[in-house]
């Protein structure tokens, strides 16, 4: 109103329409609805990035200089699309492989069904846990499978709990997979000398699967003290590791521990072992993966067979026998006793013993404790010392054998050779001298005394 006129007021000014509040109401809708379907809201790190990048452009309308504020803009957005890369890679989430489940059609009349159709059943794979045997001082892996959790047993049909993938057909004379679960491949293994002294052998091969798997803590069981392990690159972009080296509790099996990530069928990957010693990788698993190792050369159709015997009390020495029709090569020894008098724990580093022909016998090795590497260095035995301990024999393609042993040094002595023991060999849980005493007292009790065997 001016001078008793009425003006008409023009219309109030608006906001641009970029910064409408329907727009961004709108979509924010629709985003909504995609990132619910998809159930996986990283892909809206993309429109993030323009948004922040504009208000990096208002945030530099201060500087003076034009062409300065494209620089700042333009390397300020390169940061930013780093981060959300970052961030994208931080958020993604763990793969876990689903294996399909055929559709099974069932006869309704039960004499054809039994009669013409294969039982289909679904059957778990055996899957690496863990250690077992601690009681006895050995570390040995020990295999789980899944239990079902219903079962159709008028025709055989059964729903496994996870862990057990892979449909088989039982039929007359066939046994057939159906959609098998993926299975991480192992290659033929090839032991090579390094040029460095505190890792003079090392042990490659190549690992790759047979469908998408997540990956995880890498432990092998070797047929030899080991130092550590490495692996290749799965993803180029990220890597999560902490401790490389041998089980406190097993020193021929080494675990490196590593972050879970997506391993892709067909993939293959590097593996190393680094030892003293030339060693073959036995066992091994990736996460919750079993490794399958190729099966032995042509004509090895088991593990070498080795029998061990201590001869001559005066002067110990070892007696290697070849039962198999193959070369055992690369055969190592280890040895630990305890002397009662001083309840001391005496360990000796590992020995090299060469080879044995097929079905023959090596010449006695000497034990001379007092020439080898030892510890506590400086401690040697005397003759009439009374010692209890554990030695051991391996090689890479060997069934090894464990045997405990006892001596009067110098005079007399038995020892027993444990089933079980593979190689492996006896270690007190508690080697200072309080510790002995059980230590002692358990390979007593697992030395059987009518299968002890004199040395003589």
């Amino acid at each position: 109103m001016r001078n008793g006129i009425r003006l008409r007021e023009g219309p109030a000014q608006s906001s641009p329409w970029w910064e409408s509040n329907v727009l961004w109401g709108g979509a924010a809708i629709v985003l909504t609805v995609i990132a619910a379907m998809k159930k996986d809201l990283r892909w809206m790190l993309i429109l993030a990035w323009p948004c922040f990048t504009m208000t990096l452009w208002k945030i530099t309308a201060a500087l003076a200089v034009r062409r300065t504020r494209k620089i700042v803009t333009a390397a300020g957005t390169v940061v930013i699309a780093a981060g959300l890369f970052g961030l994208n890679m931080w958020l993604r989430p763990a793969q876990t492989p689903l294996a399909p489940v055929p559709e099974t059609h069932l006869p309704t009349n039960k004499a054809s069904a039994e009669s013409s159709v294969p039982v289909i059943s679904r059957q778990p794979i055996a899957t690496p846990k863990g250690e077992s045997t601690k009681s006895l001082g050995l570390s040995k892996s020990a295999e789980t499978s899944a239990k079902p959790r219903s079962s159709n047993t008028e025709y055989g049909v059964q729903h496994i709990a996870p862990g057990g993938t892979g449909y088989q057909a039982n039929g007359p004379g066939a046994k057939v997979e159906i959609n098998p679960a993926p299975e991480i491949i192992a290659s033929e293994q090839t032991q090579v000398q390094t040029e460095n002294p505190e890792m003079p052998w090392v042990t490659q091969f190549t690992i790759h699967s047979t469908g998408p798997v997540t990956t995880g803590d890498l432990r092998l069981a070797c047929s030899g003290p080991v130092i550590k392990a490495g692996i290749g690159r799965i993803n180029p972009f990220s890597f999560q590791s902490a401790s490389n080296g041998p089980d406190p509790s097993d020193p021929n099996t080494v675990v490196y521990q590593l972050g879970p990530e997506p391993l892709a069928a067909g993939k293959t990957i590097p593996v190393s072992v680094y030892s003293s010693l030339p060693v073959k990788v036995r066992s091994g698993t990736i996460g919750e993966n079993h490794i399958q190792f190729p099966e032995l050369p042509s004509g090895n159709h088991a593990y070498i067979e080795l029998a061990v015997s201590i001869v001559d009390p005066s002067a110990p020495g070892m007696l290697i026998e070849n039962k198999s029709d193959n070369v055992a090569e690369g055969i190592i020894w280890s040895l630990v006793m305890c002397r009662a008098s001083d309840r001391i724990f005496l360990a000796y580093a590992s020995q090299a013993a060469g080879y044995v022909k097929a079905r023959s016998k090596n010449l006695p090795l000497l034990i001379e404790p007092n020439k080898l590497p030892h510890l506590p260095i400086g401690v040697n035995i005397a003759d009439g010392d009374n010692l209890v301990g554990s030695l051991s024999v391996d090689c890479p393609l060997c069934k090894g054998v464990t045997l405990i042993v006892s001596f009067v040094w110098g005079s007399s002595g038995w020892y027993y050779e444990f089933p079980e023991g593979n190689g492996k060999t006896f270690l007190p849980r508690n080697p200072r001298p309080d510790g002995i005493p059980q230590y002692i007292e358990m390979l007593n009790a697992i030395a059987k005394l009518g299968e002890r065997k004199p040395i003589s």
